[in-house]
């Protein structure tokens, strides 16, 4: 029993603290670049609890995990008035780098410090590998998924801040519906193809590959000793 309530929170830790972590990051840059908006609804915090969205943080993740699936999750947005950013282009890229940019550095960290590991007994040494090399994974997908040129995702807000003001058309209709066709790409695709005898899984084969490749170069230059 002891050893499933470890395993939980090996998966646990880095789902919430990573979506949390991204998700304050963009409250705090929008407060450099003058959006008090997170600030006034206290969402600049590493509290879990203002940002956990119990499908999205909690219910999502466990999912996939269990269908040795990509784990990956959201938490509520941190909201974010960009109209106020000034300059508002930069300002925008700015706060949309500002989570995937920080799940990049989690990862890293974490491969740091999975070198603290044989100062533990054996046991939680173990947990604490499992659990550091689990957030590398899940913090390379966080960043690379929110990457995708999607809105609402942070990819899609980069590129429609660098596109000319005569395609605002085009970012609002994907303001309204590009969260249901990642869904489907997501979720209903994949469903519909494996009821037709078929593995079509996109979002694998977008990320799969790149963050196995990052995953190995992380450890290949934090992680000091091997054996």
């Amino acid at each position: 029993m002891a050893e499933y309530i470890f395993n939980i929170f090996a998966f646990a830790l880095p789902v919430i603290f990573s979506i949390t972590a991204h998700e304050a990051s963009h409250g705090l840059i929008a407060y450099w670049f003058g959006d008090d908006t997170a600030y006034r609804l206290n969402r600049i915090t590493l509290n879990p609890l203002r940002h956990i969205d119990i499908f999205g943080t909690i219910i999502l993740p466990i999912i996939l995990f269990l269908a040795g699936g990509i784990i990956f999750g959201f938490a509520k947005p941190v909201p974010v008035n960009f109209y106020k950013l000034y300059p508002y282009r930069f300002g925008t890229i700015m706060v949309a780098l500002a989570g995937p940019l920080t799940n990049i550095i989690l990862a890293i960290l974490s491969g740091f410090l999975i070198n603290a590991a044989p100062f533990f007994p054996s046991n939680f040494a173990i947990w604490w590998i499992n659990m550091l090399t689990l957030s590398i994974q899940l913090n390379y997908i966080l960043a690379l998924f929110n990457m995708i040129p999607l809105l609402p995702l942070d990819g899609g807000r980069v590129l429609f801040a660098l596109l000319p003001w005569s395609l605002n058309k085009i970012r609002f209709f994907f303001e309204k519906w590009g969260i249901a066709l990642l869904l489907c790409v997501v979720f209903l695709i994949p469903f519909v193809a494996s009821k037709m005898g078929y593995d079509i899984r996109p979002l694998a084969w977008i990320l799969e590959r790149p963050v196995g490749s990052l995953y190995d170069h992380t450890l290949n230059i934090t992680v000091f000793n091997k054996e």
